[in-house]
């Protein structure tokens, strides 16, 4: 996630990071304020479940097999899951809500 580089530094001298440093390193996604950590886990959390739940499985599918791999690999793995998600309820769902600017109602069918 940080190169090569800069986890060797960080692994061969032990250093320890502030959440800020992390944050900027792209470990972290963002730092919050303790008391605000529940809150803020519950928002994001709430903002992928808005989402289609067959989407939101092929597309972490696809991340994390596809990361592994090289480009044109990659884009295999990402054309896979899409495909799967072409015959789902929830696609037709996501399409139809866009054209009448209303809400998806995925029902992860």
């Amino acid at each position: 996630m940080i190169g090569e580089m800069k986890a060797k530094e960080l692994i061969f001298t032990a250093k320890k990071l502030t959440a800020e440093e992390a944050c900027q390193l792209g470990i972290l996604l963002k730092v919050v304020p303790r008391d605000q950590l529940m809150p803020a886990c519950e928002e994001l959390a709430a903002n992928i479940m808005k989402n289609g739940p067959i989407a939101v499985k092929q597309a972490k599918y696809a991340i994390n097999q596809g990361m592994n791999t090289d480009l044109q690999t990659g884009m295999a793995i990402e054309g896979k899951a899409y495909e799967l998600t072409i015959p789902t309820q929830d696609r037709s769902e996501a399409l139809l809500a866009f054209s009448e600017r209303r809400k998806a109602r995925f029902i992860g069918e």
